[in-house]
């Protein structure tokens, strides 16, 4: 399954001072990493780029974050979106009400933390 996941207010807090990434939300690293080891293939969908997204990797690296891919696509497609079967992202409805908790998302993969 291909899982694409925002970084700014998904994987982290939103940064007090963008483009320095915010801090890491709780289970996250966990949650993330599972989802590699079980064979998903995870996209990290952002729209940094260029040293944003450097610093986003650096950022993953030091946590000991794995991400399959960043911001490309696994099928061929003259579309720029990203295709994905499911996306995680902190201004997705109706998760946009509440915040986004990595515990209840390993939940849905049984992933328990």
């Amino acid at each position: 399954m291909t899982i694409a996941i925002d970084f700014d207010g998904t994987i982290t807090y939103s940064p007090k001072q963008y483009p320095i990434p915010g801090e890491i939300r709780p289970y996250a690293q966990k949650v993330i990493n599972a989802l590699i080891e079980r064979g998903h293939d995870v996209i990290l969908w952002t729209c940094r780029d260029h040293q944003e997204l450097e610093l986003a990797k650096e950022f993953l690296k030091q946590n000991n974050i794995k991400i399959s891919k960043f911001n490309v696509q696994n099928v061929q497609s003259c579309s720029n979106k990203i295709v994905a079967d499911i996306y995680i992202d902190d201004k997705s409805f109706p998760q946009c009400f509440n915040e986004v908790d990595w515990k209840q998302i390993g939940q849905v993969f049984n992933i328990f933390v």
